[in-house]
């Protein structure tokens, strides 16, 4: 029987090393022939639809790129280069494009210059981008080695990881209000509540995610005083009303919020506080408690899931208290079709987020005592460095995530 050489050897370890490349590959590819796919159906539908010709082009150049967040995403998929690496851009070029897209071509159908199929299919269309966009950026967490964001803040790594939360936040939002519908309706569209009220309550959220990342780094066992909580659950909170309040007058009522102001609802009042009470202490709460145990994958996931709950109790709270309906869940005709964009949602604020800090896919370059390994780069590791490294090496494989109490 041959005998291996070290060079074999060395090639063996290679691809034992990267072998949870081969499953992001294959991912990146999928995902990039789904997103292509996206584009253009976008770019087909603003090209046969009956409107005026700059909103025309305009929606064409939006599906295009999305088309091309696809291409940058197929691209390192197919090149030999080894680990692979998906940035944060393709995803957050692709979110834009789709949202910018509803921008344009909602208030055409509802200017009656667009006809009702293509309208809902634009719709079903832009929702269905929103969540491949999510998969890009969690595909990006989970393909970028987090050594590259060690000792440092990452603006990147907190837009990414907001960005997640808030695209899934709206995409349960719409979905849960098209579950009363008769059919799926396509939203209307205000610039003002979309600029000025919902942007900056996405922001609030990103700013927490800056917050979340400078107490990791200070505290890599996971056990962070309290401080934490009493900084980054109120933003979390005020962030979730700004931009569900903002996303309600843009998307359902299609007018300035700061114009529509609030009907106010006693029990919808109290379904808002027990939502926002689950979220900060229990869930929170938990969270904090857990430490470094709240890193591992069972606790997250299940954090993750006390969370979409939580968040979803907290729109129908929010939307009763804003609009003065009752907060009891109605369902019509349109439920088979919105119950798949409310999967969509829980998905990404499940599993996205989890996938997100997930370096599973990322090569390892620990060798043991005395072995050869790659040379660290970067700024050097402090003590911190070194006890957050030995909490992600002690994490079974495939689970490494990024700092605990996320």
């Amino acid at each position: 029987m041959a005998t291996k050489t070290s060079s074999d050897k060395q090639d063996d370890a290679v691809i034992t090393r990267t072998a949870p490349q081969a499953a992001a590959r294959a991912a990146s590819i999928g995902l990039a022939g789904l997103v292509v796919a996206n584009g253009l159906v976008l770019g087909g539908l603003a090209a046969t639809a009956p409107e005026p010709l700059l909103a025309r082009g305009l929606q064409v150049a939006l599906a295009l790129a999305v088309l091309f967040s696809g291409l940058m995403i197929l691209r390192p998929a197919l090149t030999a280069r080894r680990p692979l690496t998906v940035g944060v851009l393709p995803g957050e070029l692709m979110l834009a494009g789709a949202l910018i897209y509803l921008a344009v071509a909602m208030p055409a159908f509802h200017a009656g210059n667009v006809p009702h199929q293509t309208g809902v299919a634009q719709f079903v269309t832009v929702l269905t981008g929103l969540a491949l966009g999510c998969v890009a950026l969690a595909l990006s967490g989970a393909t970028t080695p987090l050594a590259t964001e060690r000792g440092a803040i990452s603006l990147l790594a907190a837009i990414r990881d907001g960005v997640i939360l808030i695209v899934g936040t709206i995409l349960l939002a719409i979905a849960l209000g098209q579950l009363a519908m008769p059919a799926l309706v396509p939203p209307k569209w205000n610039w003002i509540s979309f600029g000025a009220i919902t942007v900056p309550g996405m922001l609030l959220l990103i700013v927490r995610e800056l917050i979340k990342q400078r107490f990791r780094r200070s505290y890599p066992d996971g056990r962070a005083p309290l401080t934490r909580l009493m900084l980054t659950e109120p933003l979390l909170i005020i962030g979730l009303f700004v931009m569900i309040y903002g996303s309600g007058a843009n998307l359902t009522l299609g007018a300035n919020g700061y114009t529509t102001g609030v009907k106010g609802n006693p029990t919808g009042l109290a379904v808002l506080v027990s939502a926002a009470v689950f979220l900060v202490l229990v869930r929170g709460g938990a969270r904090w408690a857990l430490g470094t145990r709240g890193a591992t994958l069972p606790w997250a996931a299940a954090g993750n899931l006390a969370f979409a709950l939580g968040v979803i109790v907290f729109i129908y709270g929010e939307r009763s208290v804003v609009m003065g309906t009752s907060p009891r869940p109605k369902f019509g005709a349109a439920v088979p079709a919105a119950a798949f964009f409310v999967v969509a949602g829980l998905l990404v604020l499940i599993v996205g987020r989890l996938a997100a800090l997930t370096d599973a896919a990322a090569p390892s370059t620990a060798t043991a005592p005395g072995g050869e390994g790659e040379a660290p780069t970067g700024p050097p590791h402090t003590a911190r460095d070194g006890a957050r490294s030995a909490q992600r090496d002690n994490t079974a494989a495939g689970a490494h995530l990024d700092g605990a109490g996320r």
